[in-house]
């Protein structure tokens, strides 16, 4: 992933390329220089959109396999009884407002810049790995508690 950082060094060697190693060498030409800097930031920003459009894939992906695994709970839950039914009930429906939330999230990636971005992906992968945990921990408290 581009930084700022890589940016900043992208420009200094099209500036240091663009001046030449020579002694004698004039100051590059502004007009040539603009361009150069502007198409190393169009090459940036499509990496960005490239790399955000890929995660925004196979996070939704992923939601899509959890949304079966919700299925399965759900399931679990209408063969269920008295409290146990009671209790898979509140845990599917908190689960699914966790996984409705995070589509949200995925539809504001579009809009982020690269920094929000990059937190927004952290923020992302850890909510996703702790929602997956809580749906199999859902699942085998039901299958140990039903033998």
């Amino acid at each position: 992933m581009f930084s700022k950082a890589a940016l900043c060094c992208a420009i200094s060697l099209l500036v240091t390329s663009a001046m030449g190693c020579e002694e004698n060498s004039s100051l590059p030409d502004s007009s040539k220089m603009e361009k150069e800097v502007g198409e190393a930031w169009d090459a940036t920003s499509e990496y960005f959109a490239e790399q955000r459009d890929a995660f925004v894939e196979s996070t939704r992906e992923e939601l899509g396999q959890l949304d079966d695994r919700l299925a399965l709970l759900r399931a679990k839950a209408e063969e269920a009884t008295g409290d146990a039914q009671a209790v898979l009930k509140q845990q599917i429906g908190e689960l699914e407002e966790e996984c409705a939330s995070m589509d949200e999230h995925l539809e504001q990636l579009s809009a982020d810049s690269e920094e929000a971005w990059e937190e927004a992906k952290r923020s992302i992968k850890t909510s996703l790995g702790e929602l997956r945990d809580r749906i199999d921990n859902a699942i085998r408290e039901d299958e140990t508690s039903n033998g």
